[in-house]
């Protein structure tokens, strides 16, 4: 007796078995759009803003929940509703990440100046 294994099924090429493991997973959806992401600046900028960005997964994905249950109460079909990385995809297109980011307080782009300007000090007597 041999089974098979049909948990592949219905997959024609190994593109769309890709797809369909990104959808079921939403910090792996994130992770791959946030990897093909091109950020300004020089590479420890970049590095800056791409942790900064991998940190906001879930203020992100609580916000696609936000969306997502805004469209079930309108009563729109389950068929139409948005994935999660048509929601990436839409929301990087209106609000790129590099716009996101450079709009944040050096402080929260974990770029300092206290090397240089340290904090003073007054003693008085």
């Amino acid at each position: 007796m041999t089974t098979t294994n049909n948990a592949f099924a219905g997959f024609t090429t190994a593109n769309d078995l890709g797809e369909f493991m990104v959808e079921q997973d939403p910090q792996t959806a994130f992770m791959t759009h946030l990897a093909g992401q091109q950020f300004r600046g020089t590479n420890p900028m970049q590095d800056r803003a791409r942790d900064y960005f991998q940190g906001q997964y879930s203020n992100i994905y609580n916000r696609f929940l936000g969306d997502r249950g805004l469209e079930m109460k309108s009563q729109k079909d389950p068929a139409k509703w948005t994935t999660f990385s048509q929601y990436l995809e839409n929301k990087s297109t209106e609000n790129p990440y590099t716009q996101r980011y450079a709009a944040r307080t050096p402080y929260e782009r974990g770029m300092s100046t206290r090397r240089f300007a340290p904090s003073t000090r007054f003693i008085t007597y």
